[in-house]
């Protein structure tokens, strides 16, 4: 997986990690979720880095692949 992608999406998760603790707006936090989505979804054309990304992140199975 591309190492900037792999960064912005565990800067975005601590972004949002430290957001939920401080409370922050709702919005704040929907926008970030938003950007990790579609963070996902580009990686989502290319099965083999989809694959790379689930085992490195295994919980955004449950999020993101619907049986």
């Amino acid at each position: 997986m591309d190492k900037s992608t792999t960064q912005c999406y565990k800067e975005s998760l601590e972004a949002l990690r430290d957001a939920r603790a401080n409370e922050a707006d709702d919005d704040l936090v929907y926008r970030m979720l938003d950007a990790i989505e579609l963070i996902v979804m580009r990686l989502a054309n290319d099965a083999d880095k989809v694959d790379e990304l689930l085992r490195e992140f295994p919980h955004l199975k449950e999020r993101f692949i619907k049986k």
